[in-house]
């Protein structure tokens, strides 16, 4: 029964219908299961420690798989910068695979900016994505910041690198999480890959 096994405070997403909670709250469900098996499988049963509980400043996604974000659907293999995924977005799935991370889980003296690198392809010239930061929940008023790519005049049918970076409010203390992604209004699509996002 994992009814009240997540804190309340794991919980994200309130303004939708279904809400939603974050990883540390999936890896308590996990563990509950994994021990509920355990009498049936006791070979493989193993406990876990995890490293991704430290306050973290840097984070890198290359579409492969081996980093989970969200919006993981998205990558496909039509195109790729690096390796042999990307994250394809257009009008049916908009959102590019995206960082989310507590905000507690960031060093409290790198909460002022969030620079962010990543590669673009678009094989249309029509495309309308833009990078969007958003901070939300907890009391305050949730934030959301973009910026159009377009402003680069991106090249059609190449990769090019796009920089980009948010100032973040002083109220970021009073949310609850981060999330940064590509955001693709048009209906052609765009690929994003190797994703990197440093706060300072």
């Amino acid at each position: 029964n994992n009814l009240e096994a997540v804190a309340d405070l794991s919980y994200l997403d309130r303004s939708w219908t279904t809400e939603h909670y974050d990883e540390k709250g999936r890896k308590i469900v996990a563990r509950n299961v994994a021990i509920a098996m355990k009498d049936i499988y006791p070979a493989e049963f193993f406990e876990i420690t995890y490293m991704d509980t430290l306050q973290r400043t840097t984070f890198y996604n290359d579409c492969e798989g081996s980093e989970r974000w969200f919006q993981m659907g998205t990558c496909s293999r039509e195109q790729a910068h690096s390796g042999e995924y990307s994250s394809r977005i257009n009008r049916e799935d908009a959102f590019s695979v995206g960082f989310t991370w507590p905000v507690r889980m960031i060093p409290a003296n790198s909460l002022n900016r969030v620079n962010i690198e990543f590669y673009y392809y678009q094989p249309y010239v029509s495309s309308k994505a833009q990078v969007v930061m958003e901070i939300l929940g907890g009391e305050g008023k949730a934030v959301w910041v973009n910026y159009h790519i377009s402003d680069l005049n991106p090249s059609v049918g190449e990769w090019i690198q796009v920089k980009t970076s948010f100032n973040i409010p002083q109220e970021v203390h009073s949310h609850k999480l981060i999330k940064v992604y590509v955001w693709n209004t048009g209906k052609e699509p765009a690929y994003i890959d190797d994703i990197h996002i440093q706060f300072e």
